[in-house]
């Protein structure tokens, strides 16, 4: 988002001044962002006569409705008033004059109030007047102007207000519609896109989501939180997000000032001494200030400052961190801490004990929260707001319990299960419970091993492993609870019952965690008619998974992008929707790929879902008979077992139908149709062949996967056509000589090396037999079957033993050289832009250490240094390149890149500071300085990092 003028925003550094804006006719440039979400709002305004769009400076409202007029079929006229006239009635009818004349300037100008509303007549349209800045000109005179015109004419009026105009908006007669705030706040996939596409500077993991929520989506704050960080890599991205939700920052700071510009002294003394509240009611504020707060609350509810929430209102969270700094300021700190204690006691006694607790660790109260969180885990735990937990006062157990609640909400299990560590054994009962039921939860979304319990999410588990359409269908839907209609929905979808399970999943609007899961089954199965409302729960439910869920639901094009952040991130379950979702649509627009449902059927085995693998390998067998395969009939033959076995109708269904469709057997056909009809499966996928216009032709290329493909960088992987082979019964030793291979892969091992590496404390005797019985088992692993001497893949060439490459093979650490060499050609060259590409290539082959996973093993420390010198030097190098070119930003980020990968290295700090420097980037510089005098100071170079400092700054 680019903010225009009307914001104000100055950039850190720069003088702030208070800008005059000019009156303007005609639509503003607006580049940016064009949200698709927010147009449909304003779509509103056509079949209204009159629109309004209130909210405070700072949230973009010139810029987003400018994207739409820009867009809109409409006649749009826009008028900008300004606060320099004092004659209000005189400015607007010149104004209003000046935008009609630009939509019809053959027509003689309008003078005055009559030939104003005569020119408005004659126009030969329905025309739409923007009027921008319309506080600057409210006032009954020019209200009851714009009524006169609305009688007489066909015009629409749009109003652009800082607070809610005099305007009467609820005249029957001139049909109204209004955009406030919330409407015009920035969504998690609104924010990920604005930086991808508009800053071209891509959020990485879950920094969309806590930049979205720490800033309210507020345009401004996200318009400075991005020229604070431009160009200073992921990390130091994460270090500001983390600093913005501890605390007001400088830029923030100014963001909340902004925002409040439109308020006289008395209301933001008052909204700075009621800042402790969480939640402002009438009662709490003025038992709080000693006086009646109704009418000013009101206030504030016109001017769009505090948005509603039940039972109260809020501020944003921007300018409460603002207003609370200023507060602590001005009384001092221990008598904000009282006022800040007594505000949570408050809250305590109503009943909001997740509000207390965050409020008492905004005031550095741990033990006092640790005693709300004791007595009410549930309540606390389960709201959708835990970031307290990485305040600097929380501590012990609470805050590994609480982090893992956070990880499991983003989807990433096996992180959440990481961050409960070990048993504490003499944990209190609430602790105990708490820590208990995060185990399970996990052990069974994870493992799969246990047999599920009461909790709705443990029964869910069952669903995936084998559907059940009767298991929870006892009394009408009404009368079902919440968890049970979604077990049941869910079981329905899993089924194929497709028709029950829509209707099913039909709820009202909840932040409970299973009408969220129930509104997000209805988008899966409807598509992205219901994403808006899905995005809007998931954050007001604090579920950054299903955020993302509707972010790949709403943009089909995006969703391998999506699915490969999931696999990034560690959300599995989540990739594999996403992934599924995916080979779904591109099947369903006539593009299929074998390669995907491919990879949907390993997904599924590896995360235990058998009914889901099901539906996978109906698709494998649907793809593969699209682009005449010759293993279609074969696959089509083992997903009817399978369906059979799994027990999945809907999968057998199409099992059938796209055999029958092979084969052209009309009986399998009429099998496959009545049995879709017999469960309420309500497509035919086989028949998308039928109906494609581009049929499969007679002869076709399939697609081939790699016969092999090897991966170390950042742990070990192996696929051998495509699937990951089964170790089940490979002992650790067998697999880590199957990894020491990988290092040399397509390279042959002399036996000595790698009996060496592997049993140094034996003979030779003994470990030659060792590394025999191992090669034999993995063999057996990688090509199961194999006659004894027929192995491909570990083959033996006398004394030296090898991991073959099959021609269309891959290997990650010969990819990584093959780049590197490339790049060295070509900057013997001359050619530095194919060089830096080389590099790139390269930099995004190198996913981390080598092998990780063997730690201090002797084989591995070498090559895995090795590779992390060169990937550094390789970042470092394309860092020069592009700062020779003269694109300082892009230096920047490959200097980053560069100390992300080797932190000590003198060079790419330097190189760091260079670009920062080239690139104006004060702050940032600044910033970079610090962090590298720090390390040279932990590493003893200097004897602090003020002494760096002080000796002067970095060449």
């Amino acid at each position: 988002m680019v903010l225009t003028a009307d914001d104000r925003i100055s950039l850190p550094g720069r003088t702030t001044q208070r800008a005059t804006r000019p009156e303007l006719t005609g639509v503003p440039e607006a580049p940016g962002l064009v949200r698709a979400r927010l147009n449909r709002h304003f779509d509103r305004f056509l079949q209204a006569r009159i629109g309004a769009v209130i909210a405070p400076a700072g949230v973009g409202k010139t810029t987003a409705l400018a994207h739409w007029a820009r867009t809109s079929p409409a006649d749009i006229a826009w008028w900008r008033a300004t606060s320099r006239d004092c004659d209000r009635m005189a400015q607007s009818i010149r104004g209003l004059a000046g935008a009609i004349h630009f939509l019809a300037p053959s027509r003689p100008r309008a003078t005055c109030r009559d030939s104003l509303i005569d020119r408005m007549a004659e126009y030969d349209g329905t025309p739409v007047i923007v009027i921008d800045d319309f506080h600057h000109v409210d006032d009954p005179e020019v209200c009851d102007l714009i009524e006169d015109m609305l009688q007489a004419t066909a015009v629409r009026f749009v109003v652009v207000s800082r607070s809610e105009p005099s305007l009467n908006l609820a005249r029957s007669e001139f049909p109204s519609a209004v955009v406030g705030i919330d409407a015009l706040r920035f969504r998690q996939p609104e924010t990920d896109d604005l930086f991808r596409s508009v800053h071209g500077e891509p959020l990485t993991n879950d920094d969309g989501w806590l930049l979205t929520r720490q800033t309210d989506g507020l345009a401004a704050a996200m318009h400075m939180f991005h020229q604070a960080t431009r160009g200073s890599g992921d990390h130091a991205r994460r270090h500001a997000l983390q600093d913005l939700s501890g605390g007001a920052t400088f830029a923030m700071g100014y963001v909340a000032r902004e925002i409040l510009s439109g308020l006289d002294a008395a209301d933001v003394r008052l909204l700075r001494q009621t800042s402790p509240l969480e939640l402002l009611t009438v009662e709490r504020c003025s038992d709080l200030v000693g006086a009646d707060c109704a009418a000013w609350l009101q206030r504030l509810v016109r001017q769009g400052l505090v948005r509603g929430l039940p039972g109260g209102y809020a501020l944003a969270r921007v300018v409460r961190r603002q207003l609370l700094g200023e507060l602590c300021d001005e009384i001092g700190a221990d008598d904000f801490g009282a006022r800040v204690r007594a505000c949570a006691e408050r809250m305590v006694a109503d009943g909001e004990f997740a509000s207390a607790v965050r409020t008492y660790v905004a005031a550095g109260e741990w033990d006092a929260a640790a005693a709300v969180l004791e007595a009410n885990t549930l309540e606390v735990l389960s709201d959708p707001d835990v970031d307290w937990v990485d305040a600097a006062c929380v501590k012990g157990p609470w805050r590994k319990v609480t982090r893992a609640v956070r990880e499991l909400r983003t989807g990433r299990l096996e992180a959440a299960q990481a961050e409960l560590g070990p048993w504490v054994s003499n944990a209190s009962p609430a602790l105990s419970g708490a820590d208990e039921w995060m185990r399970r939860a996990l052990r069974m979304w994870i493992e799969g091993d246990l047999t599920p319990g009461r909790p709705w999410f443990e029964r869910l588990r069952s669903t995936v492993h084998r559907p059940d359409p009767l298991r929870y269908s006892g009394g009408a839907d009404g009368h079902q609870d919440l968890e049970h209609r979604l077990l049941h929905a869910v079981d329905c979808a899993v089924a194929g019952d497709l028709v029950s399970a829509r209707r099913l999943a039909e709820v009202a609007p909840s932040e409970h965690p299973v009408a969220l899961a129930l509104c997000a089954l209805t988008a899966l199965l409807s598509g992205p008619g219901g994403v808006e409302r899905l995005v809007d729960e998931a954050e007001r439910g604090g579920v950054p998974w299903v955020s993302r869920l509707a972010g790949g639901i709403a943009d089909p094009a995006g969703l391998p992008r999506r699915r490969d952040d999931a696999d990034a991130m560690g959300d599995r379950w989540g990739a594999l929707v996403l992934a599924g979702l995916h080979a779904v649509l591109s099947a369903r627009a006539g593009n299929p790929s074998v390669a995907e449902f491919d990879d949907l059927v390993r997904r599924c085995r590896l995360l235990g879902a058998p009914a889901l693998e099901a539906w996978a390998r109906g698709g494998l067998a649907l793809a593969g008979a699209w682009t005449g395969s010759p293993d279609a009939s074969r696959e089509a033959e083992l997903a009817v077992g399978f369906a059979h076995t799994a027990q999945v109708p809907g999968a057998l269904a199409l099992a059938w139908g796209v055999l029958g469709t092979i084969r052209q057997d009309s009986n399998l056909l009429t099998d496959a149709g009545a049995e879709a009809d017999r469960i309420g499966l309500d497509c035919r996928p086989w028949e998308w062949m039928l109906k494609s216009t581009d049929r499969r032709p007679e002869v076709v290329v399939t697609e081939r996967l790699a016969p092999v493909s090897v991966r170390c960088f950042g742990g070990f992987g192996i696929l051998v056509n495509g699937a990951q082979p089964t170790f089940d019964g490979v002992r650790p030793r067998a697999r880590a000589l199957l990894r020491v291979l990988a290092l040399h892969a397509g390279t042959s091992v002399h036996r000595e090396m790698l009996v060496d590496a592997m049993w140094p404390q034996l003979d030779s005797s003994a470990g030659t037999h060792n590394l025999h019985v191992c090669v034999s088992s993995l063999r057996a692993a990688l090509e199961p079957g194999v006659a004894r001497g027929a192995s491909h893949l570990v083959v033996r060439d006398g004394d030296r033993y090898s991991l073959a490459l099959p021609p269309g093979s891959v290997a990650d650490l010969r990819e990584f050289d093959l780049r590197t060499r490339e790049a060295d050609e070509w900057r013997a060259r001359g050619d530095v832009e194919q060089a830096a590409t080389a590099l790139d290539l390269a930099l995004q082959i190198y996913a981390g250490d080598v092998l990780p996973e063997d730690g201090p093993s002797e084989w591995a420390v070498g090559v895995r240094d090795r590779y992390r010198v060169r990937a550094a030097q390789a970042a470092a190098l394309l860092g020069e390149l592009r700062l020779a070119e003269g694109r300082p930003a892009e230096a920047a980020v490959a200097a980053q890149r560069s100390i992300e990968i080797e932190p000590c290295r003198d060079a790419s700090w330097r190189l760091l500071v260079k670009a920062y420097d080239a690139a104006q980037d004060v702050a940032a510089a600044e910033r970079a300085r610090r962090s590298y005098a720090s390390v040279l100071a932990s590493l003893g170079v200097v004897e602090s990092t003020a002494d760096l400092l002080r000796g002067g700054r970095t060449s």
